[in-house]
Formats: C-alpha cells, sequence, structure tokens
C-alpha cells in the first residue's frame, strides 16, 4: 500500500465509502479503481494475504471487498474463511468477481459468506449498479443499528 492509499484511508473524512479491491491482476485493480473512485475511495492489494491484512489493519473502515478468487499466495476462498474467522464478514460485503465460475466454486463462494458473486467479463453497468445497491444496503443497516444502539 503506498502513502496515498493509506492517507485516504486515515483521512477519509468526505464520508466516501471505502472499496478494497484484492486481485492480483494490475489491470484488474487499475479497471476497477477507473469504475469506482469518482465515488468511492480505493484501496488495492495484488494477492489475498495484502487484502487479509489491509481488512484485519482497516476493517472498521473498509465498507466492501471486490475479491478474485484465484490469486498466488493466498486464494480468495482463504481470505473469505479469515474474514469468517474474524466475523468481518458479517460487517463488510464482499463481492466475488472472478472466471473460476463454476458452480462448485460459486456456492462455495456463497457459503463462506460472500454478498454477491460476478462473473468475468461482466457488464460494466450491472457491475456498477449492483456494488452502489450492496454499499446503500448496508449504510441503511449501519444507521438502523446505531439507532437502536442509542435506543439502549
Amino acid at each position: 500500500m503506498d502513502m496515498n492509499e493509506m492517507n485516504r484511508v486515515e483521512m477519509n473524512t468526505d464520508e466516501k465509502p471505502t472499496i478494497l479491491i484484492i486481485d492480483d491482476s494490475s489491470f484488474n485493480r487499475e479497471l476497477f479503481r477507473d469504475l469506482f473512485e469518482t465515488d468511492y475511495h480505493i484501496l488495492e492489494a495484488e494477492n489475498g494475504m495484502l487484502g487479509a491484512n489491509m481488512i484485519k489493519k482497516y476493517h472498521d473502515q473498509i465498507d466492501l471487498v471486490l475479491l478474485d478468487l484465484m490469486m498466488p499466495v493466498m486464494d480468495g476462498f482463504e481470505v473469505l474463511n479469515i474474514m469468517s474467522q474474524k466475523k468481518w464478514i458479517n460487517t463488510i460485503p464482499v463481492v466475488i468477481i472472478s472466471t473460476e465460475d463454476t458452480p462448485s466454486a460459486i456456492e462455495r463462494a456463497y457459503a463462506a459468506g460472500a454478498a454477491d458473486f460476478i462473473s468475468r467479463p461482466f457488464n460494466r453497468h450491472i457491475l456498477l449498479h449492483r456494488i452502489k445497491k450492496i454499499i446503500k444496503h448496508l449504510y441503511s443497516y449501519r444507521k438502523l443499528m446505531k439507532r437502536l444502539e442509542e435506543q439502549k
């Protein structure tokens, strides 16, 4: 993670949601950054281990994870397992974007807690819509939980 990415997380004062992109392909990370950077803060990790470490460090500031399944060092399934063990999967939605779209991979991803699964190649407009909808629901959920907490 470079200093710009660190500053974006630590100085997220404009209330833009933060998306963590975990993908070993620099081309894919750049594509997602271009798609989302106008409306979201973007963090990037080039493999699952770096991604898991970023989630550990910034889990309270990450609003959504875009996750590839097939990566070196640590694959996406291992990231999902760590997120499940640490209970981060309960507060950070994960959208899988992968060419590994066999029925068993899709079923395994959902069973591990993925909020959505999008196969590559994908339709840009559908991806943008689904990400916006997931984050909108997350913010509504957080707002409701805050109100409930205030009423205690």
